[in-house]
């Protein structure tokens, strides 16, 4: 079996220093395989969020799944998900340990908050070139892309604006300091440059600018942790980065794993909480919403998705969006470009961007309003 830790190495041909920040539970995981429903399951703390795993297993190496799966989401890769044989639990909960061990990698690598992660690195440096490791460079390359296409919705340096508010204390900030702060918000300003050597180098060209890569990174572990967990040979599957779904091949009973669609009106999980679902067999479901982080002053609702052009909460007619993709970057990286957009300039954003398959906008109201490229 492949190990999900090497196959990370294996895209990390440089890597800076590695200091292994304490992260809060690194050491709970907790596994269990339900016989009844031959589906093992995973949970475990990183990102300040619960990450699940869940797959279905055989009773013994070499048995299949109980049937193929109907692809609703056009196929992402050469292999057919319903091909592989179902590993038994034993090898199904070697491998998500393995993901939980390239999620430490990955926190320490694009944490804003851990002192020695590439990001911080680079935000305490800046102005000044420093050595990242490959994924770090990667994630950065990626996060470029979007920042370039989001008509000024999306930028990685709101990171200057974002360390002003604290969306748990209910804090609003000054409109001068938010000023002062958006005069460094320039995804420009991020320098990327690969060394003969095939070491990376970043670099903030504003000594007073701030990375946060909080509205990508999610995306990007993600998506390598299913390519770790295909490489293992786990064909079936669904990752849970607390809101980042990606799924891939059929559920215990042979057919597409259903992916919910949050109402955003609802922040905690309970009866009302999805308007929908989407049947996923190789693809991302993403949501964004102005629920995940909130807070009333003075009768005043402030939510955690900022204007790249104000530093305060973007003014949206529309509450929640669930962008489906083959990859959960590009599922993440569009999900807040379009709920910042707004239900007419996100839906047509949504028609011409060739990578999401759907959107779903939720209103105010609870309606559904969306764009789908796949039956």
């Amino acid at each position: 079996m492949t190990d999900i830790l090497a196959l990370m190495n294996t895209h990390s041909t440089s890597h800076a220093p590695v200091h292994l920040d304490v992260i809060p539970l690194q050491e709970e995981f907790t596994f269990s395989a339900d016989p009844q429903r031959r589906l093992a399951t995973a949970s475990f703390f990183a990102f300040n969020t619960v990450i699940s795993l869940m797959a279905p297993y055989a009773d013994a190496p070499g048995d299949h799944a109980a049937g193929p799966s109907a692809a609703a989401v056009p196929d992402a890769h050469t292999a057919d998900p319903s091909a592989a044989a179902t590993p038994d639990a034993a090898i199904i909960r070697r491998a998500f340990e393995e993901a939980r061990d390239a999620c430490r990698h990955f926190e320490r690598a694009f944490s804003r908050t851990l002192p020695h992660s590439d990001i911080s690195t680079i935000n305490r440096n800046a102005g000044t070139e420093v050595e990242v490791c490959l994924d770090t460079y990667r994630l950065l390359e990626e996060s470029l892309r979007y920042c370039r296409g989001s008509q000024g919705r999306f930028d990685i340096t709101m990171g200057a604006v974002t360390r002003l508010w604290d969306f748990h204390a209910g804090t609003v900030p000054d409109k001068e300091q938010v000023h002062a702060a958006l005069s460094h918000v320039n995804w420009e300003n991020v320098k990327l440059r690969r060394l003969e050597d095939g070491r990376c180098m970043a670099k903030l060209a504003d000594p007073q600018a701030f990375l946060d890569v909080g509205g990508t990174a999610k995306g990007y572990i993600a998506d390598a942790l299913a390519e770790g967990l295909l490489a293992a040979g786990i064909g079936s599957f669904v990752v849970n980065l607390g809101g980042n779904v990606v799924a891939h091949g059929c559920n215990p009973m042979g057919k597409p794993w259903s992916v919910g669609i949050r109402d955003p009106r609802y922040a905690q999980d309970g009866p009302n909480a999805v308007v929908g679902s989407v049947s996923v067999s190789v693809g991302s479901v993403v949501t964004s919403g102005v629920y995940e982080r909130q807070f009333i002053r003075d009768g005043v609702r402030y939510h955690h998705i900022l204007d790249p052009s104000t530093g305060f909460p973007v003014e949206t007619d529309v509450a929640g969006v669930s962008v489906v993709a083959r990859r959960s970057m590009d599922a993440e990286g569009f999900s807040t470009t379009l709920l910042a957009l707004g239900l007419k300039a996100g839906l047509d954003f949504a028609r011409q961007e060739g990578s999401i398959l759907a959107a779903y906008f939720v209103d105010d109201a609870g309606r559904v309003h969306g764009v789908q490229r796949f039956r």
